[in-house]
């Protein structure tokens, strides 16, 4: 499997967004993920550094969300919350999916852009 897969992601600014993702091997068998950490960083595309809008991670949930690891099914949950999605601005941010993104073998799993739009209220 080629890594990092690319997807594109569009949501409400101010909503909740969750998606689940499945890991698994070059001949589709699951990847063993028993240890691993995962960490979802979305930047400021404008910014020159891209500094950090919010990252949620696997080892404690924060305001921005948090991400939950079933090692029986190879599968990441990313959850982000409302107060994540209001910091993304218009035109977007990029995005990644990281699996042990501080250690020797990090490895970029789903990269992209982070869109919000704004929706019409009730």
């Amino acid at each position: 499997m080629l890594l990092p897969n690319n997807y594109t992601i569009v949501t409400a600014v101010g909503s909740q967004w969750s998606a689940s993702f499945t890991i698994q091997n070059d001949d589709g068998t699951l990847t063993d993920i028993t240890d691993k950490i995962f960490e979802f960083v979305v930047r400021d595309r404008l910014s020159t550094a891209g500094r950090v809008l919010f990252s949620v991670n696997s080892t404690t949930s924060n305001t921005f969300g948090g991400i939950t690891v079933n090692t029986l099914t190879s599968t990441v949950f990313v959850s982000v919350m409302p107060a994540a999605t209001a910091l993304v601005v218009e035109g977007g941010g990029p995005y990644t999916l990281w699996m042990d993104q501080n250690l020797s073998t990090a490895t970029a799993l789903v990269v992209g852009t982070f869109y919000t739009q704004l929706v019409a209220a009730a």
